[in-house]
């Protein structure tokens, strides 16, 4: 009888594990980049696609029972490194491809 509980137990922690909010990725996490990554669109867009690869990973492992919990904690933590970078061409290709 103590199997279930267990098993559920496991469960639920197996779930909190998985399902990073992006304050708590963003603890563990710093994005770090070159001013250089911003000279020019090209380079704008390279940067962009390392961080919103970068954001994915931190919020969790691939698994698609929490795609949408992870997509969701790595806009938000992609925002917030946006934000902080503070780039106009930056900001704009991020946002118009969300």
């Amino acid at each position: 009888m103590t199997t279930p509980t267990k098993k559920l137990a496991f469960t639920g922690l197996a779930a909190a594990l998985v399902v990073f909010t992006p304050a708590l990725a963003a603890e563990r996490v710093a994005f770090k980049y070159n001013t250089a990554e911003l000279r020019d669109a090209a380079a704008v867009e390279k940067l962009h696609n390392r961080l919103t690869r970068k954001a994915m990973r931190a919020c969790g492992p691939e698994d698609v029972r929490y795609l949408a919990d992870r997509q969701r904690c790595a806009k938000e933590l992609a925002d917030q490194w946006i934000a902080e970078i503070g780039d106009q061409r930056l900001a704009a290709l991020h946002y118009s491809a969300s």
